[in-house]
């Protein structure tokens, strides 16, 4: 999921009322930059959903139609419209789990959290998040809430242009509305007294030593699982190879490189090197068999899985050279977003953007295999695994145990320290909400003698531990796609 792996999402405080926020800092009269006359304009009663004073020229950027009239922001009836979302999503997908059957409390993370997170884009309720609602009410219903955000904005993140609102910005009480009535709406995941259940939402990335390191990725629970376990072409057990992972998300794409150490029937060192984002919209762009409907020059390679694995090669790679002869494999494994692009082209459109992948990974001749042999005497990347992976067997599953993994040390060492994520959570693991940008996820610890993956039970091995943990993915609960649907889009 690309969350929107969601540096979209990023988050603002407004604890306080927009009035109080606006006494304390100086005033800024957002100056929208008009849209042009063509963009189609939002369904009448979603202005409930944005910010009061948003002025109705202003692109909502995703999708791009304009409001069409001054935002007057109603939570009431935004989150009415959010769920609506939830009941037509659940009527297609079934309804979200009964999370009392959980043996762990939860975390959000992904949307969950830079909806909560205090940052340009959200609100300080992080730590508790029961008090979104209240929080986004706050500052999005009263009078001159939308200069006030801006402000807000303008104060935050030096650089920022009132005269081009960003549509993370704009759609930020909309997002938060939404994660509201995920959460706790009748129809959401933490209802009645269940509440208690969700502890907290955690962020993806720390600073270490200053340094921003990804910490939470479903791409490192992926390669814990394979390396933990045996496999085809683990290599030597004992040996340590780079090897990388482009996650294909719903709204980007991006690199992230690792060095493993492989060790079969136990705990394999799985080391985050760096990440490398793709300035694109989502590969599942490129599905379209009419290439001029495609973004760029219409060619995936040249434009988005290139350029990340040359970035790769150029700025790390060639500073910290792989041993001689390597052969660095490339996963590509794509979310949501190539799920849904799938139903709407069809396998084969699918399965002949995947076959272009897999031969320009295998070139030889490509510049970024010609840059690693010039770095590193017979290196070379090749394809690994390039495919769509399944939300329920597969990614919702990695994530959970890379969570546990980071935060509660639980299969490295579960009686060893443990970070102030872990807290509170119930025979050493957490469950996980998470929120992407076409789905969402919820896995959790479960009471079963066995997996049952027809009633989304799954089986996770690591370390001599095994424990049967549920996951489901929903299709159409992701943050963009839920406020695409509200949209009428």
């Amino acid at each position: 999921m690309r969350v929107s792996t969601l540096r979209k999402f990023t988050a603002a405080t407004l604890a306080l009322s927009v009035g109080a926020f606006v006494l304390a800092t100086s005033p800024v009269t957002a100056a929208p930059a008009l849209q042009p006359a063509s963009l189609p304009e939002a369904p009448a009663g979603s202005l409930s959903c944005y910010p009061t004073g948003l002025g109705p020229n202003v692109s909502l950027g995703d999708p791009k139609v304009v409001l069409g009239v001054t935002g007057e922001y109603d939570q009431a009836a935004c989150r009415a419209l959010f769920g609506a979302v939830l009941k037509l999503r659940q009527q297609q997908d079934g309804s979200l789990p009964k999370v009392k059957r959980s043996t762990a409390s939860f975390v959000g993370i992904n949307g969950a959290y830079f909806a909560t997170k205090d940052d340009v884009y959200g609100w300080n309720d992080a730590n508790t998040p029961r008090k979104l609602p209240g929080t986004v009410n706050a500052s999005c219903a009263p009078a001159g809430a939308w200069d006030a955000i801006q402000a807000r904005a303008v104060a935050k993140s030096p650089g920022y242009d009132p005269s081009k609102p960003s549509k993370f910005v704009v759609n930020q009480c909309s997002n938060g509305t939404y994660m509201s009535e995920l959460m706790y709406g009748s129809r959401g995941v933490f209802t009645g007294k269940q509440k208690k259940k969700l502890l907290r939402t955690v962020p993806s990335t720390v600073k270490v030593k200053g340094v921003e390191k990804q910490v939470l990725t479903w791409t490192r629970g992926y390669l814990l699982l394979k390396y933990g376990n045996k496999c085809a072409d683990c290599g030597v057990p004992g040996s340590a190879d780079f090897r990388a992972v482009i996650d294909a998300g719903s709204s980007g794409t991006r690199l992230l490189l690792y060095k493993v150490k492989y060790k079969p029937n136990g705990y394999p060192k799985v080391t985050w090197k760096k990440t490398f984002e793709g300035d694109d919209d989502g590969i599942d762009d490129y599905v379209n068999p009419d290439v001029s409907q495609r973004p760029g020059t219409g060619n995936l390679n040249k434009d988005v899985i290139d350029p990340l694995i040359e970035a790769a090669t150029t700025t790390y790679l060639s500073k910290r050279k792989p041993q001689r002869k390597s052969n660095i494999k490339v996963d590509l494994l794509a979310t949501a977003g190539m799920r849904e692009a799938q139903a709407k082209w069809g396998k084969s459109a699918v399965k002949k953007m995947y076959s272009g992948i897999r031969t320009n990974l295998n070139n030889a001749s490509t510049p970024f295999n010609q840059q690693l042999k010039g770095i590193s005497a017979g290196s070379k990347f090749s394809a690994g695994k390039v495919q769509t992976i399944n939300g329920d067997t597969q990614e919702g599953v990695w994530t959970w145990v890379n969570l546990n993994d980071y935060y509660c040390n639980y299969f490295k060492d579960p009686n060893g320290k443990k970070k102030k994520g872990c807290r509170g959570a119930k025979g050493g693991v957490l469950g996980v909400l998470e929120v992407g940008g076409a789905s969402t996820q919820v896995a959790f610890p479960v009471r079963a003698k066995k997996a049952k993956p027809r009633s989304y039970v799954h089986q996770v091995t690591l370390n001599h531990r095994n424990l049967r943990v549920y996951n489901k993915t929903f299709l159409g609960l992701g943050m963009d796609s839920a406020r695409r649907t509200m949209l009428g889009q």
